[in-house]
């Protein structure tokens, strides 16, 4: 489990980058959740709902990574332990494309969405696929904590003749899955081995790398011990790559250089401005333990009308019962309640208020965060209004509104920057400061 310490390392770097850088498996539906409120007394404040005073819901179904991923395997050992404890029924939904899984929360297909905490950015419609229109920007809440810091790191085979980053070049094999793969298509045009402008959609991209692309995540991180690729992405605690670890011809990791190479840290950060870096944390295969990669933490998510005293108890359980659960699985003792709160010195995300007021009972909450939680609640705001606009307005002009067409893609890029809209991005306190004197400027 990484270190407060670490961890704290990994977010002043984050600082001096951000300087350097002006087949899917099928659903399974579940109804909404419901909970049953605890009256107060009259004339009193509420008192703070008790295990034995909350009634938890029938069922609970949460979205995660496919199958074979760290996230699949927490939430396969975290669940038996919070349905033996809470008498409800948790129910994993397996799903490799973010989009997708996503769009399941969004249409009340999953009750609970795990996924990195710079994920809100896809907001943005920075795909095609995430452009349709019913898969425009909605009311999204972080409710808990998920993995406190993973690593995602690049790796060959121990004896391949890539020693560094700097030797990937014209007949690198490298492996891209369209999902996670944003942040290979980061390290090439950090590298420089772009052909030309980084589109917003880099898949479109022209790369100076031979690309070879794999159908799911696990098949991509399989794909380098398999001799497929020479250089996949990954995390840590993938199945796939503790069997490749541990395979006869074994991996090696190469390291980012973030204090080395301003460019590079500037290229990349023009391509997925929400990433962190830093050590990577003694979790998953050693071979990446304190290699300078990309770092980051992961949240669980919830539709913004999902019950306060639901979120409340929610996060309540996850800090509580932590002890119960966190040998269930390698990364699951990185669930705590320390690294969540570090995590959310960067949020991008509103937070639930039922999970607020959790974090202030604790003494987690701070003024700033309060800032911080108002300009990413007014920017979500932004987005969810202009999205509609945008669409009627490219209708009104004869573009189809596909999750294929090119002419809507580029008429929305062209319709955020024209309305002023910022980007998401990794912000410091003083960044959201700004920030919110900019809403302001706008009349939000």
């Amino acid at each position: 489990m990484i270190t407060k310490k670490a961890l704290g390392v990994l977010l002043v770097m984050v600082l001096s980058a951000s300087l350097l850088a002006c087949g899917p498996t099928p659903p399974v539906s579940s109804p909404s959740i419901q909970t049953t409120p605890t009256p107060s007394p009259s004339g009193q404040l509420p008192p703070a709902p008790s295990p034995a005073a909350f009634k938890w819901p029938s069922s609970v179904t949460i979205g995660t990574q496919g199958v074979g991923s760290s996230a699949y395997v927490d939430f396969g050992g975290l669940a038996t332990v919070m349905e033996q404890s809470t008498g409800m029924s948790v129910r994993i939904v397996p799903e490799d494309n973010t989009v997708l899984r996503m769009n399941m929360l969004q249409t009340r297909r999953i009750d609970l969405f795990l996924e990195s905490s710079t994920v809100t950015s896809s907001m943005e419609g920075l795909r095609l696929e995430s452009m349709l229109e019913d898969r425009g920007p909605f009311q999204m809440r972080i409710i808990s904590q998920a993995y406190g810091n993973r690593a995602f790191g690049f790796f060959v085979q121990k004896d391949s003749p890539i020693k560094t980053v700097y030797d990937i070049g014209p007949e690198t094999r490298v492996a891209i899955y369209p999902g996670p793969s944003a942040l290979v298509f980061a390290m090439l045009a950090g590298l420089g081995l772009n052909d030309g402008p980084v589109p917003i959609d880099p898949m479109k991209g022209k790369w100076k790398v031979k690309v070879v692309t794999f159908g799911s995540w696990d098949a991509s991180m399989r794909s380098v011990a398999e001799g497929k690729a020479d250089v996949a992405m990954c995390t840590a605690a993938a199945t796939a790559v503790i069997e490749a670890a541990a395979s006869p011809k074994g991996i090696r990791f190469l390291e980012l250089p973030i204090k080395t190479d301003p460019e590079f840290v500037k290229r990349f950060l023009a391509v997925r401005p929400t990433e962190i870096f830093g050590p990577a944390p003694h979790d998953g295969v050693k071979e990446i333990w304190d290699v300078i990669t990309i770092g980051g933490g992961g949240h669980l998510f919830a539709r913004s009308d999902t019950p306060d005293d639901f979120a409340y108890n929610f996060i309540k359980w996850m800090t509580e019962n932590f002890d119960k659960y966190k040998d269930k699985s390698a990364r699951l003792r990185s669930y705590t309640i320390q690294d969540f709160r570090l995590l959310l010195n960067y949020s991008i995300t509103p937070v639930h208020p039922g999970t607020i007021k959790y974090l202030k009972e604790v003494g987690m909450w701070k003024p700033a965060d309060d800032l911080r939680n108002e300009y990413n609640q007014k920017l979500m705001d932004w987005y969810i209004e202009l999205f509609p606009k945008g669409v009627a307005a490219a209708k009104a002009q004869g573009i189809a509104v596909t999750g294929t067409s090119e002419p809507w893609f580029n008429f929305w890029q062209n319709y955020k920057k024209s309305s002023g809209i910022p980007p998401y991005k990794t912000m410091t306190d003083n960044d959201i400061t700004d920030g919110l004197a900019y809403l302001k400027s706008k009349g939000r």
